[in-house]
């Protein structure tokens, strides 16, 4: 099932994963990436694997990688509030 998923998520240009980082419509497509996979290890713990094809050495440092690290759900108009944003408004409306 996990590799199904996988699949979906990152699995060809139709997926979200290349939609992001991959077409040049993207938001983080800048990382110069020509292509993305993900398969799950059959070793003991079933580690994830997220790769990425053709990276330009340019951009292989520090920088240019947590440039790409996940935002927090919170600034996504598509999700509801966190828990936390939840309780904020809350005390923000009692005053």
């Amino acid at each position: 099932m996990l590799s199904l998923f996988l699949d979906n998520v990152a699995g060809g240009a139709d997926t979200n994963l290349y939609k992001r980082f991959i077409d040049s419509r993207g938001p983080d497509a800048a990382f110069g990436a020509k292509g993305v996979n993900a398969f799950v290890d059959a070793d003991l713990g079933n580690a994830v694997y997220v790769t990425f094809r053709d990276v330009p050495p340019a951009h292989m440092n520090d920088h240019d990688l947590a440039a790409c690290a996940p935002r927090p759900w919170t600034s996504s108009p598509e999700l509801p509030p966190t828990r936390t944003d939840r309780r904020s408004l809350r005390n923000s409306t009692s005053d």
